[in-house]
């Protein structure tokens, strides 16, 4: 990589993150946030909290896979998948979103605690 590229993705970078912090300040975002958090301490599983709309809907929005809020149940089975089997579901999905977001949440591993902590929910 060239000193041009790595400038170019450092400015990308940083506008990246204005437009983050930018959406973050916004009162419908933080009424989500709250929200979210409300539902994941009254969570007594990772599978109760997958099925709160509360939850579903940021997790959708933040992992880029909209469809999730919409399919809850699939988005379940493939939060929720052994990703160190070939078979899983999050491995033989067609759309690799899907198992990304597997390998973001981490929820086969982490549970219920992997979506409470700090550093998923940035």
């Amino acid at each position: 990589i060239n000193g041009l590229s790595l400038f170019r993705r450092a400015i990308a970078e940083g506008e990246e993150a204005r437009n983050l912090a930018r959406i973050a300040a916004q009162p419908a975002q933080a009424r989500s946030l709250d929200q979210f958090n409300k539902a994941l301490g009254q969570a007594k599983d990772v599978t109760s909290a997958l099925k709160d709309p509360r939850v579903m809907g940021v997790l959708a929005t933040a992992l880029g896979i909209p469809e999730a809020a919409r399919q809850v149940g699939l988005a379940t089975r493939v939060f929720l998948s052994d990703l160190s089997k070939t078979d899983s579901l999050a491995n033989r999905m067609p759309d690799s979103r899907w198992k990304s977001a597997a390998q973001t949440l981490d929820l086969f591993k982490g549970g219920l605690a992997a979506l409470k902590d700090p550093a998923t929910q940035a």
